[in-house]
Protein backbone atom coordinates (compact mmCIF):
# COMPACT_ATOMS: atom_id res chain seq x y z
CA UNK A 1 0.00 0.00 0.00
CA UNK A 2 1.20 3.36 -1.35
CA UNK A 3 2.32 5.45 1.87
CA UNK A 4 0.29 9.01 2.30
CA UNK A 5 3.02 11.17 0.74
CA UNK A 6 2.82 8.75 -2.43
CA UNK A 7 -0.83 9.02 -2.45
CA UNK A 8 -0.53 13.25 -2.60
CA UNK A 9 2.02 13.15 -5.13
CA UNK A 10 0.11 10.60 -7.34
CA UNK A 11 -3.37 12.92 -6.56
CA UNK A 12 -0.70 16.29 -7.40
CA UNK A 13 0.22 14.39 -10.76
CA UNK A 14 -2.99 14.18 -11.90
CA UNK A 15 -4.16 17.42 -11.34
CA UNK A 16 -1.32 19.12 -12.52
CA UNK A 17 -1.75 17.00 -16.13
CA UNK A 18 -5.31 18.04 -15.84
CA UNK A 19 -4.61 21.42 -15.58
CA UNK A 20 -1.18 22.86 -15.37
CA UNK A 21 -2.21 26.33 -14.05
CA UNK A 22 -3.59 24.53 -10.58
CA UNK A 23 -3.23 27.03 -8.19
CA UNK A 24 -1.31 25.62 -4.54
CA UNK A 25 -4.34 26.58 -2.49
CA UNK A 26 -6.66 24.53 -4.28
CA UNK A 27 -4.45 21.32 -4.56
CA UNK A 28 -3.21 21.94 -1.04
CA UNK A 29 -6.86 21.54 -0.34
CA UNK A 30 -7.26 18.30 -2.59
CA UNK A 31 -4.13 16.82 -0.91
CA UNK A 32 -6.07 17.90 2.57
CA UNK A 33 -8.72 15.37 1.80
CA UNK A 34 -5.83 13.18 1.61
CA UNK A 35 -3.80 13.53 4.64
CA UNK A 36 -5.60 16.13 7.48
CA UNK A 37 -1.39 17.09 8.31
CA UNK A 38 -1.26 18.94 5.20
CA UNK A 39 -3.87 21.67 6.23
CA UNK A 40 -1.42 22.77 8.50
CA UNK A 41 1.64 23.68 6.10
CA UNK A 42 1.94 27.50 4.61
CA UNK A 43 1.18 27.44 1.03
CA UNK A 44 4.79 28.07 0.86
CA UNK A 45 5.93 24.69 2.39
CA UNK A 46 3.55 22.59 0.77
CA UNK A 47 4.59 23.90 -2.12
CA UNK A 48 7.94 23.14 -1.85
CA UNK A 49 7.32 20.08 -0.13
CA UNK A 50 5.06 18.50 -3.19
CA UNK A 51 3.65 20.98 -5.80
CA UNK A 52 7.89 21.54 -6.57
CA UNK A 53 8.74 18.40 -6.79
CA UNK A 54 5.55 16.91 -8.93
CA UNK A 55 6.12 20.21 -11.60
CA UNK A 56 9.90 19.05 -11.58
CA UNK A 57 9.05 15.55 -12.21
CA UNK A 58 6.64 16.50 -15.31
CA UNK A 59 9.00 18.68 -17.04
CA UNK A 60 12.13 16.77 -16.40
CA UNK A 61 14.13 19.48 -15.25
CA UNK A 62 16.58 19.22 -12.25
CA UNK A 63 15.64 21.43 -9.19
CA UNK A 64 17.88 23.55 -7.06
CA UNK A 65 19.73 27.13 -7.71
CA UNK A 66 21.30 28.11 -10.96
CA UNK A 67 25.20 27.49 -10.98
CA UNK A 68 26.80 30.83 -11.74
CA UNK A 69 29.87 30.63 -14.29
CA UNK A 70 28.07 29.53 -17.76
CA UNK A 71 29.38 32.91 -18.91
CA UNK A 72 32.51 32.14 -21.08
CA UNK A 73 35.59 34.33 -20.58
CA UNK A 74 36.64 37.33 -23.09
CA UNK A 75 38.86 36.13 -25.57
CA UNK A 76 42.65 36.62 -24.89
CA UNK A 77 44.20 39.84 -27.85
CA UNK A 78 47.83 39.18 -28.49
CA UNK A 79 49.91 42.55 -28.44
CA UNK A 80 52.01 42.56 -31.07
CA UNK A 81 54.99 44.52 -30.83
CA UNK A 82 53.90 47.47 -32.76
CA UNK A 83 50.82 47.66 -30.74
CA UNK A 84 52.57 47.82 -27.75
CA UNK A 85 55.01 50.47 -28.48
CA UNK A 86 52.30 52.71 -29.61
CA UNK A 87 50.64 52.20 -26.50
CA UNK A 88 53.73 52.82 -24.56
CA UNK A 89 54.26 55.90 -26.36
CA UNK A 90 50.74 57.24 -25.63
CA UNK A 91 51.40 56.70 -21.91
CA UNK A 92 54.97 58.49 -21.97
CA UNK A 93 53.25 61.61 -23.39
CA UNK A 94 50.38 61.66 -20.83
CA UNK A 95 52.60 61.17 -18.02
CA UNK A 96 54.88 64.16 -19.74
CA UNK A 97 52.01 66.06 -19.78
CA UNK A 98 50.79 65.74 -16.39
CA UNK A 99 53.99 66.33 -15.37
CA UNK A 100 54.64 69.49 -16.90
CA UNK A 101 51.41 70.65 -16.02
CA UNK A 102 52.39 70.07 -12.10
CA UNK A 103 55.19 71.77 -13.25
CA UNK A 104 53.40 74.80 -13.69
CA UNK A 105 51.23 74.70 -11.23
CA UNK A 106 53.94 74.19 -8.49
CA UNK A 107 56.29 77.43 -10.16
CA UNK A 108 53.25 79.50 -10.17
CA UNK A 109 52.18 78.35 -6.44
CA UNK A 110 56.19 79.16 -5.89
CA UNK A 111 56.37 82.65 -7.09
CA UNK A 112 53.28 83.32 -4.99
CA UNK A 113 54.58 81.93 -2.11
CA UNK A 114 57.61 84.44 -2.65
CA UNK A 115 55.03 87.44 -2.27
CA UNK A 116 54.43 86.83 1.22
CA UNK A 117 55.48 88.73 4.26
CA UNK A 118 56.20 86.14 6.20
CA UNK A 119 58.92 83.77 6.31
CA UNK A 120 57.63 81.31 7.86
CA UNK A 121 54.49 80.87 5.55
CA UNK A 122 56.88 80.96 2.61
CA UNK A 123 59.46 78.02 4.09
CA UNK A 124 55.99 76.07 4.75
CA UNK A 125 55.20 76.30 1.62
CA UNK A 126 58.80 75.72 -0.18
CA UNK A 127 59.09 72.96 2.13
CA UNK A 128 55.64 71.46 0.39
CA UNK A 129 56.71 72.64 -2.79
CA UNK A 130 59.75 71.09 -2.89
CA UNK A 131 58.62 67.65 -1.33
CA UNK A 132 55.54 67.60 -4.10
CA UNK A 133 58.36 68.04 -6.61
CA UNK A 134 60.30 65.18 -5.45
CA UNK A 135 57.84 62.98 -6.10
CA UNK A 136 57.74 63.32 -9.93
Amino acid sequence: MATKDEQIRDMLLEELKKNKDATTAFLQEKATEIEKAVAKLSLRSFHGTYVGSVKRMISGKKGGRKKAGSKQAAPKVQMTSDLRSSINSLIDKQIKDARASLDKTLDARLKKARKLNRIEDFEKIHDALVKAREML
